[in-house]
């Protein structure tokens, strides 16, 4: 699940130079398992997260915090079995608290 908001304070530090000429950067909040940013945890999150870590897919679009469903610290094969195990045996549902993930995107120069 994600929401997209400006954060105004690094957008005006992109503009004052702090951070870098022509970058724009976006807050993207994402809650933990949804792996594909749908609004939902369901089997595309699972498989998704699972082509990632062993069939060398694209890096899912989202950060690398929401990929650690179980919270161990690290996102690995519990974390495909953790979705597996909360969509399909009744486990226990992925952290709710919401995850923050900023993204730096170069803009072009004027």
């Amino acid at each position: 699940m994600k929401t997209l908001i400006k954060f105004g304070l690094l957008v005006s530090l992109a503009y004052s130079g702090q951070l870098g000429a022509g970058i724009e950067q976006e807050i993207i909040i994402f809650f933990r398992g949804d792996i594909n940013g749908d609004n939902s945890v369901n089997i595309s999150d699972a498989s998704l997260l699972a082509d990632y870590l062993f069939s060398g897919a694209d890096e899912p679009d989202s950060c690398e915090e929401v990929w650690d469903v179980d919270s161990s610290g690290s996102a690995n094969i519990a974390d495909v079995n953790f979705l597996f195990n909360y969509l399909f045996a009744g486990g226990p549902a992925p952290d709710s608290d919401s995850i923050y993930c900023v993204v730096f995107a170069p803009t072009e120069e004027d």
